[in-house]
């Protein structure tokens, strides 16, 4: 991403523009950043399957 923006910006822009162009790449660039993973689970992992060793949904043969 970097590398096409600057090669783009090169051959079409001022050289005064590069600082703008610089600090707008900047803070597009924020969006990409994933943000930090969780450290436990919203649910806990169950599944139906009786051969496993995640704990069994007692209500899952209900649903």
């Amino acid at each position: 991403y970097i590398v096409d923006e600057w090669l783009w910006s090169s051959s079409s822009r001022t050289p005064g523009a590069i600082p703008g162009k610089l600090k707008a790449m900047r803070q597009n660039i924020r969006r990409l950043v994933l943000p930090p993973r969780r450290s436990e689970r919203r649910y806990p992992r169950e599944v139906r399957m009786t051969k496993t060793h995640y704990p069994i949904k007692k209500n899952a043969a209900q649903a």
